[in-house]
């Protein structure tokens, strides 16, 4: 019996944190132990070629199906981060994917994979977006190529990482005209 009501206040306190708390508030901690539920571990697709000028609360709604934590941050790449773990983005797997936002608007957006995948993420960039070359001024000596799609610009390092378990991608948001 004691079993039993230690397993539903554990289960409740789970639905309380699920759903009562902000995702200011959640611990980093509790996201990747939710993600390791199966069935919190999502797909996202995005298209990167629309131009989402969307506030924080905008795209939580519209990314529903993921469990985000978020908080201030002081960074070059925004105020606010937004973050969560998903299993694939576009179809290719990845392991997490994170929003940053100026002044409440989608800044720029970053997403994690495994190195294996790394070439299955640059195919997918060459075949939908244009390759423009080397971005200027690298950092740590880390070459950077990137695409353009039509709102964005899209980072990648340029050659695939060695010793490395996990690399990513940036997307940040552009003024180009067409």
């Amino acid at each position: 019996m004691k079993k039993i009501v230690v397993l539903l206040l554990l289960c409740v306190g789970l639905i309380y944190t699920w759903k009562g708390v902000t995702p200011d508030k959640r611990p980093d901690w509790f996201v990747k132990f939710v993600q390791t539920i199966k069935f919190t571990n999502k797909s996202l697709a995005i298209d990167i070629d629309e131009d989402i000028n969307a506030s924080e609360n905008m795209l939580l709604e519209k990314f529903d199906h993921l469990y985000f934590a978020c908080r201030t941050v002081a960074s070059s790449l925004g105020d606010r981060q937004c973050w969560s773990y998903i299993s694939h983005f576009n179809e290719i797997p990845a392991n997490s994917f994170d929003m940053y936002f100026k002044n409440d608007r989608l800044n720029s957006v970053g997403v994690y994979f495994d190195t294996q995948n790394y070439d299955e993420f640059r195919s997918y960039l060459n075949k939908n977006f244009s390759y423009v070359g080397f971005a200027p001024n690298p950092t740590n000596n880390n070459k950077i190529v990137v695409w353009f799609s039509k709102t964005s610009q899209i980072g990648l390092l340029s050659e695939k990482p060695v010793n490395k378990e996990t690399t990513h991608i940036f997307i940040k948001k552009h003024d180009r005209l067409e």
